[in-house]
């Protein structure tokens, strides 16, 4: 049997997405603060950081 990863609506949201990025946009959205820095850092591994940043 097979499982979708996403739901329809989050797979319809994700093939729209631009092809262009505006750099508001890219900081807005992209780029950790340094509080989210921070958080990242606290009491994780270098190799749980990349995992943790990306899911938070």
């Amino acid at each position: 049997m097979s499982r979708r990863f996403l739901k329809a609506d989050h797979r319809e949201a994700l093939a729209n997405f631009p092809s262009t990025i505006g750099e508001t946009d890219l900081i807005t959205h992209f780029l950790l603060t340094p509080d989210d820095l921070t958080l990242v850092m606290s009491n994780r591994t270098a190799t749980q950081c990349l995992g943790f940043a990306i899911s938070y």
